[in-house]
């Protein structure tokens, strides 16, 4: 019992050093300007990144050149920088793009920072 759960333990070590080791490593994009669904696609393919989007999020929406050698998350934060795009880590490992969430003007709870006497 104690030999198959070391073993056990070594096979999630294993597999999570892994998964850190992907995410530092470093890639050499070179991506033009164009729409933001073609870029995630290309980002994709070159990072070996799972990506899920839907066209609806991402139309009209142009992506910034990305050029030179960056980790998977530094790329990625490059293509969405200036969006209104949020990134989440689905329970796959896949990366999620969708709208950040929109809080209306009224329900905005005003912070008072004043210093209380």
């Amino acid at each position: 019992m104690r030999a198959s759960l070391q073993a056990l333990t070594s096979v999630v070590c294993s597999f999570l050093a892994a998964a850190v080791m992907a995410q530092a490593a470093s890639f050499h994009f070179d991506i033009d300007t164009q729409s933001l669904s073609g870029a995630l696609r290309e980002y994709a393919r070159i990072s070996g990144q799972q990506i899920i989007f839907t066209e609806e999020v991402v139309a009209g929406i142009e992506s910034a050149q990305l050029s030179g050698d960056f980790t998977a998350l530094a790329a990625l934060s490059h293509l969405l920088a200036g969006t209104d795009l949020v990134t989440e880590i689905s329970p796959s490992g896949a990366v999620m793009i969708r709208a950040a969430p929109r809080i209306p003007a009224g329900d905005q709870t005003p912070v008072d920072r004043r210093k209380k006497k």
